[in-house]
């Protein structure tokens, strides 16, 4: 049989004949919406088997996760095509179409039999799990290692609860809703920790019929409930966004918020309508069901990293002074966790005052957590991080927290961190691993550095006594450094740009303490991690992974002016209509729409670039045009030009990093 395989995107006018193929199939593979079809296809994420005939003998269906895991979410072949070697095709063009992510995964019901096709194509039996059908079924982890597994740090299994509303589990379980239905049978329904709310026991209790009052409360009963909100100004800002009218339902949401949820499923259109909001002021998302799944396998979902609503609020670490361990127990104790074991952690070496820090972490005014730390032999050890059961936008809080946890290490002279806090709750160990802390036996532990370092000294940093070939990769090396943030690997061959940017968007995307006010003489502070920046797309095409070099233009206010003032790691070039990109990037920007649409020329369908960027660091010293130049002359023999980004080799980067890093250290 005579065959070809194809990205969808060559391929859009057969995405009809694969959506028929994947319900054909739904009994074994599982059922998908239509829509999540059209999602997966659009970001180029199926793969298609197709004949001389122009028919579709096969697909796969894959997510790209931002932790750089493919996700295998549907491998489907047609019946009567079976036995040709076309899933072994699809499986190596996938290889092939990935290479540049860290490993793939899929899993697969060890009840088919088909363990022997997966090992013949070189993935492992990392572990199994218990499947969500109704039959009681294993499925068994497979892994496919695209690098080396020393850049797998960020574990792929974390489950992520989300509160179902009472309207969805009857019509999955009651009323054959096969949409309701697929949330339990899609491919990694295994890893969510469904819960229910007690708000739809009373909702059940006031059916009219004892039958079906029974079967509910069943049906409720086998699931986790969330608590109660106890937070009633919480409630009443839901009220306040979905009526008086539906006040039942507000305290659904609020519990789900209250609760870290990582969104709330309902049918019920009166509220999803009112998702935007929900989001924008509390970090949950609120969906339909078609539309978490939709979310969920493009991790869209997943990221609940808000930036953009939280642009005026500022991260400040206050000392606490003299404290009560009672006092602090009262507030930030984990569930469950006993008063002597949180005054254990709470204790301090009297002998030793010097080398603690006790802080109060704060947002704006308001207190947000704790933390308590010592510094001995340039090792920081946290022994507690606490953040409060409830506030706005926490996911995004607790990013920023950590990374200037990482970046105040380094300031004290620090070179490892170790968090012993065994119970500093999901979402600071979920911060902790997204920058890339690894589990040890003496807890949580990151090597922090700054300045230049030495391939070698990388890997000695990481415990790897010998590296092998393909380690020394130039995509391998970038996730290493991306590991050590923030030092730098020296004589990586990275692309590195000199990004021209306007003074006052310069202050809103990099601000930072040694930088703030500096461009627009205002003191404003701007929560940032992970940002985007909109430019025109024609000129030179910046690729990713790659670094920035950020350069001020003229400016007429007082601060740098036509100087280099800090670097980026690029995560992410998107080219696309700028309408497309505002919406996809609109939490991560500082940019309003109209100024977005200014920029594109009012145009909303013209071609833009965005960047996403992220590990920003701003220079103690700016870096002058006239410096610059020297450097890129000397270094390459060339001008410098500063109107549109500018690629410039490794040594010129390390030149201009030492100079705007004067008190580095480096080796």
């Amino acid at each position: 049989m005579k065959y070809s395989i194809h990205n969808i995107l060559e391929k859009v006018d057969l995405l009809a004949d694969v959506i028929l193929l994947g319900d054909s199939q739904k009994k074994t593979i599982g059922f998908l919406p239509e829509r999540a079809f059209r999602d997966y296809a659009a970001r180029g994420n199926i793969i298609v088997a197709v004949s001389d005939t122009n028919e579709v003998l096969g697909y796969v269906l894959f997510a790209q996760k931002q932790n750089l895991i493919c996700r295998l979410a549907q491998v489907c072949v047609r019946p009567d095509s079976r036995r040709e070697g076309i899933a072994e095709a699809l499986i190596s063009f996938l290889k092939r179409h990935t290479s540049q992510m860290n490993r793939i995964t899929v899993r697969c019901r060890r009840d088919y039999g088909i363990d022997r096709f997966w090992e013949k194509n070189g993935f492992i039996a990392r572990g199994e799990i218990l499947g969500r059908s109704t039959k009681e079924t294993t499925l068994t982890i497979w892994e496919h290692p695209l690098q080396p597994t020393l850049l797998s740090l960020v574990p792929d299994s974390a489950k992520y609860v989300v509160v179902l509303d009472l309207n969805v589990l009857i019509a999955a379980k009651f009323e054959d809703d096969i949409v309701s239905e697929s949330l339990f049978t899609f491919t990694y329904s295994d890893e969510i920790d469904y819960r229910v709310s007690k708000y739809s026991f009373s909702e059940a209790n006031r059916s009219q019929d004892k039958s079906k009052r029974q079967q509910t409360r069943a049906l409720l009963n086998s699931f986790s409930m969330v608590e109660e909100c106890l937070e009633p100004e919480l409630v009443e800002k839901v009220v306040a966004i979905v009526g008086e009218a539906n006040r039942h339902d507000a305290n659904q949401i609020a519990s789900a918020i209250y609760n870290q949820a990582l969104c709330f499923v309902t049918n019920d259109a009166r509220l999803v309508c009112h998702a935007d909001e929900i989001v924008k002021l509390f970090g949950m998302h609120l969906y339909s069901p078609t539309e978490f799944i939709i979310n969920y396998c493009n991790d869209n979902n997943k990221d609940l990293y808000y930036p953009a609503y939280l642009q005026k609020s500022e991260i400040q670490f206050e000392p606490i002074g003299k404290f009560s361990q009672s006092q602090l127990f009262a507030r930030y104790k984990a569930t469950d966790e006993k008063k002597c074991d949180f005054k254990a952690k709470t204790a301090i070496d009297s002998s030793k005052n010097s080398e603690y820090a006790l802080l109060r972490i704060c947002i704006d005014t308001s207190e947000v957590g704790v933390i308590i730390y010592s510094v001995n032999e340039r090792k920081m050890v946290i022994q507690l991080i606490r953040l409060k059961q409830f506030a706005n936008h926490l996911h995004t809080i607790s990013v920023h927290i950590i990374e200037k946890i990482l970046l105040n290490a380094v300031d004290v002279g620090a070179t490892e961190i170790s968090v012993t806090d065994n119970a500093c709750g999901e979402l600071v160990v979920s911060a902790l691993l997204k920058a890339a802390f690894r589990q040890t036996s003496s807890g949580l532990v990151k090597f922090v550095e700054k300045g230049v370092i030495s391939h070698k000294q990388a890997f000695e940093r990481l415990g790897v006594e010998t590296a092998q070939d393909e380690m020394l990769s130039v995509e391998s090396l970038f996730e290493i450094e991306r590991i050590l943030w923030p030092a730098k690997i020296k004589g990586l061959d990275l692309p590195t740009y000199i990004v021209p940017i306007q003074p006052q968007w310069a202050k809103q995307l990099i601000s930072a303490r040694n930088f703030q006010g500096l461009l627009l003489g205002t003191p404003e502070i701007t929560l940032q991690t992970r940002r985007i920046y909109y430019r025109n797309s024609n000129g030179i095409r910046i690729d990713s992974p790659a670094r920035i070099v950020w350069y001020v233009s003229q400016n007429n206010r007082p601060g740098p002016s036509k100087s280099a003032v800090g670097i980026s790691l690029i995560d992410e070039v998107d080219i696309a209509p700028v309408k497309n990109l505002f919406s996809k990037y609109e939490r991560l920007g500082v940019y309003s729409w109209e100024n977005i649409l200014e920029t594109a020329g009012n145009d909303p369908n013209k071609e833009m670039m965005a960047i996403s960027f992220s590990k920003t660091e701003v220079f103690s010293a700016p870096v002058p045009l006239n410096t610059l130049s020297s450097i890129v002359n000397m270094n390459e023999q060339r001008n410098l030009l500063t109107i549109s980004p500018f690629l410039i080799q490794p040594k010129t980067f390390e030149m201009i990093y030492e100079l705007g890093f004067k008190n580095a250290t480096h080796s």
